[in-house]
Protein backbone atom coordinates (compact mmCIF):
# COMPACT_ATOMS: atom_id res chain seq x y z
CA UNK A 1 0.00 0.00 0.00
CA UNK A 2 1.43 3.37 -0.99
CA UNK A 3 0.06 6.51 0.65
CA UNK A 4 0.99 9.92 -0.76
CA UNK A 5 -0.38 12.62 1.54
CA UNK A 6 -0.87 16.19 0.38
CA UNK A 7 1.24 18.39 2.62
CA UNK A 8 3.51 17.76 5.56
CA UNK A 9 0.70 18.12 8.13
CA UNK A 10 -1.16 15.12 6.69
CA UNK A 11 2.15 13.26 6.44
CA UNK A 12 2.77 13.81 10.17
CA UNK A 13 -0.78 12.75 11.12
CA UNK A 14 -0.57 9.54 9.09
CA UNK A 15 2.92 8.60 10.31
CA UNK A 16 2.01 9.31 13.95
CA UNK A 17 -1.10 7.12 13.66
CA UNK A 18 0.86 4.27 12.08
CA UNK A 19 3.56 4.55 14.74
CA UNK A 20 0.97 4.43 17.55
CA UNK A 21 -0.51 1.24 16.09
CA UNK A 22 2.96 -0.40 15.77
CA UNK A 23 2.57 -0.83 12.02
CA UNK A 24 5.44 -2.26 10.00
CA UNK A 25 6.07 0.62 7.65
CA UNK A 26 8.77 2.62 6.00
CA UNK A 27 8.46 6.23 4.97
CA UNK A 28 10.52 8.77 3.11
CA UNK A 29 11.61 12.21 4.19
CA UNK A 30 9.21 14.83 2.82
CA UNK A 31 10.91 17.19 0.35
CA UNK A 32 10.19 20.15 2.63
CA UNK A 33 12.49 18.63 5.30
CA UNK A 34 15.36 17.58 3.00
CA UNK A 35 18.74 19.21 3.37
CA UNK A 36 20.29 21.09 0.48
CA UNK A 37 23.72 19.52 -0.01
CA UNK A 38 26.78 21.12 -1.61
CA UNK A 39 30.50 20.43 -1.76
CA UNK A 40 32.89 23.26 -0.93
CA UNK A 41 36.28 22.74 -2.61
CA UNK A 42 39.70 24.26 -1.86
CA UNK A 43 39.21 24.94 1.86
CA UNK A 44 42.21 23.58 3.74
CA UNK A 45 41.30 20.43 5.67
CA UNK A 46 42.32 21.95 9.02
CA UNK A 47 39.68 24.67 8.68
CA UNK A 48 37.41 24.49 11.71
CA UNK A 49 33.86 23.42 10.99
CA UNK A 50 32.58 26.05 13.42
CA UNK A 51 34.38 28.75 11.37
CA UNK A 52 32.75 27.52 8.16
CA UNK A 53 29.34 27.41 9.85
CA UNK A 54 29.72 30.93 11.24
CA UNK A 55 30.88 32.32 7.88
CA UNK A 56 27.93 30.74 6.09
CA UNK A 57 25.45 31.99 8.70
CA UNK A 58 26.78 35.54 8.20
CA UNK A 59 25.88 35.09 4.52
CA UNK A 60 22.33 34.01 5.44
CA UNK A 61 22.68 30.21 5.26
CA UNK A 62 21.64 27.88 8.11
CA UNK A 63 23.73 24.72 8.27
CA UNK A 64 22.58 21.35 9.56
CA UNK A 65 25.88 19.54 9.23
CA UNK A 66 29.34 20.12 7.81
CA UNK A 67 31.67 17.19 7.21
CA UNK A 68 35.27 17.11 6.02
CA UNK A 69 35.53 14.53 3.24
CA UNK A 70 38.06 11.80 4.01
CA UNK A 71 39.59 9.58 1.31
CA UNK A 72 41.85 6.63 2.13
CA UNK A 73 42.05 7.81 5.73
CA UNK A 74 43.32 11.26 4.79
CA UNK A 75 41.28 14.48 4.99
CA UNK A 76 40.72 16.25 1.67
CA UNK A 77 40.24 19.95 0.94
CA UNK A 78 36.53 19.18 0.47
CA UNK A 79 33.64 19.81 2.83
CA UNK A 80 30.13 18.40 2.47
CA UNK A 81 27.71 21.08 3.67
CA UNK A 82 24.06 20.35 4.44
CA UNK A 83 21.87 23.44 4.59
CA UNK A 84 18.46 23.66 6.20
CA UNK A 85 15.69 24.12 3.60
CA UNK A 86 15.44 27.78 2.62
CA UNK A 87 14.60 29.84 -0.44
CA UNK A 88 18.14 31.25 -0.68
CA UNK A 89 19.94 27.87 -0.78
CA UNK A 90 20.85 28.17 -4.48
CA UNK A 91 22.76 31.37 -3.70
CA UNK A 92 25.53 29.33 -2.08
CA UNK A 93 26.51 28.05 -5.53
CA UNK A 94 27.60 31.60 -6.44
CA UNK A 95 30.11 31.89 -3.57
CA UNK A 96 33.69 32.36 -4.76
CA UNK A 97 35.46 32.97 -1.45
CA UNK A 98 34.96 32.30 2.22
CA UNK A 99 37.30 32.74 5.19
CA UNK A 100 39.77 34.62 2.95
CA UNK A 101 40.10 31.60 0.65
CA UNK A 102 39.02 31.17 -2.97
CA UNK A 103 36.59 28.27 -3.18
CA UNK A 104 34.39 26.42 -5.62
CA UNK A 105 30.91 25.32 -4.57
CA UNK A 106 29.36 22.42 -6.47
CA UNK A 107 26.41 20.11 -6.10
CA UNK A 108 27.52 16.64 -4.95
CA UNK A 109 28.12 14.05 -7.64
CA UNK A 110 26.68 10.65 -6.93
CA UNK A 111 26.97 7.38 -8.77
CA UNK A 112 23.78 5.39 -8.34
CA UNK A 113 24.61 1.75 -7.80
CA UNK A 114 21.10 0.45 -7.70
CA UNK A 115 18.31 1.10 -5.24
CA UNK A 116 19.13 1.89 -1.60
CA UNK A 117 19.13 -1.00 0.85
CA UNK A 118 17.93 -0.60 4.42
CA UNK A 119 20.52 -1.67 7.00
CA UNK A 120 17.73 -2.30 9.50
CA UNK A 121 15.42 -4.76 7.70
CA UNK A 122 17.68 -5.51 4.66
CA UNK A 123 14.90 -4.72 2.14
CA UNK A 124 15.44 -2.44 -0.83
CA UNK A 125 14.02 0.94 -1.91
CA UNK A 126 14.26 2.67 1.49
CA UNK A 127 16.84 3.48 4.17
CA UNK A 128 17.04 2.80 7.90
CA UNK A 129 16.34 6.44 8.81
CA UNK A 130 12.60 5.98 8.31
CA UNK A 131 12.26 2.19 8.60
CA UNK A 132 9.85 0.81 11.19
CA UNK A 133 10.11 -2.86 10.18
CA UNK A 134 11.60 -5.37 12.63
CA UNK A 135 15.38 -5.69 12.27
CA UNK A 136 17.00 -8.54 10.32
CA UNK A 137 20.68 -9.42 10.39
CA UNK A 138 22.75 -8.99 7.22
CA UNK A 139 24.86 -12.06 8.10
CA UNK A 140 22.67 -14.66 9.80
CA UNK A 141 19.10 -13.88 8.59
CA UNK A 142 18.05 -13.73 12.24
CA UNK A 143 15.53 -11.31 13.74
CA UNK A 144 18.27 -9.24 15.35
CA UNK A 145 20.23 -6.17 14.41
CA UNK A 146 23.55 -6.86 12.71
CA UNK A 147 25.28 -5.15 15.65
CA UNK A 148 24.13 -7.98 17.92
CA UNK A 149 24.87 -10.88 15.55
CA UNK A 150 26.16 -14.02 17.26
CA UNK A 151 27.08 -15.87 14.05
CA UNK A 152 30.43 -17.62 14.24
CA UNK A 153 32.96 -16.55 11.59
CA UNK A 154 33.42 -20.20 10.60
CA UNK A 155 29.74 -20.59 9.61
CA UNK A 156 28.48 -19.46 6.23
CA UNK A 157 26.45 -16.27 6.00
CA UNK A 158 22.72 -16.58 5.39
CA UNK A 159 20.77 -14.06 3.32
CA UNK A 160 17.66 -12.64 4.99
CA UNK A 161 16.03 -12.08 1.58
CA UNK A 162 16.53 -15.37 -0.30
CA UNK A 163 17.97 -17.69 2.42
CA UNK A 164 21.04 -18.52 0.27
CA UNK A 165 24.61 -18.77 1.56
CA UNK A 166 25.71 -15.14 1.23
CA UNK A 167 25.18 -11.86 3.07
CA UNK A 168 22.01 -9.86 2.44
CA UNK A 169 23.94 -7.02 0.82
CA UNK A 170 25.52 -9.26 -1.86
CA UNK A 171 24.87 -7.76 -5.30
CA UNK A 172 24.66 -11.22 -6.85
CA UNK A 173 21.63 -12.11 -4.69
CA UNK A 174 18.60 -13.24 -6.72
CA UNK A 175 16.50 -10.68 -4.80
CA UNK A 176 18.81 -7.86 -5.92
CA UNK A 177 18.96 -9.11 -9.51
CA UNK A 178 15.15 -9.18 -9.68
CA UNK A 179 14.90 -5.56 -8.48
CA UNK A 180 15.65 -3.66 -11.70
CA UNK A 181 13.06 -5.74 -13.54
CA UNK A 182 10.51 -5.11 -10.80
CA UNK A 183 11.30 -1.39 -10.62
CA UNK A 184 11.24 -1.06 -14.41
CA UNK A 185 7.78 -2.62 -14.63
CA UNK A 186 6.61 -0.62 -11.61
CA UNK A 187 7.63 2.73 -13.10
CA UNK A 188 6.79 2.03 -16.75
CA UNK A 189 3.85 3.78 -18.33
CA UNK A 190 0.97 1.73 -19.79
Amino acid sequence: LIIRPHGYLMFNVIVNHLMETDSRIHTFMPPTYRSYKVIIRNLYHTTLISDISNALSELGHSTRRITNVIKNGNPCPLFLVELKPNINNNDILNLSSILHTKIKVKLPYRIKRGPPQCINCQNYDHTANYCHHPPRCVKCEGDNSTNFCTKDKDNLAKCALCMSDHTSNYRGCPSFKALPKRNKSFHSKP
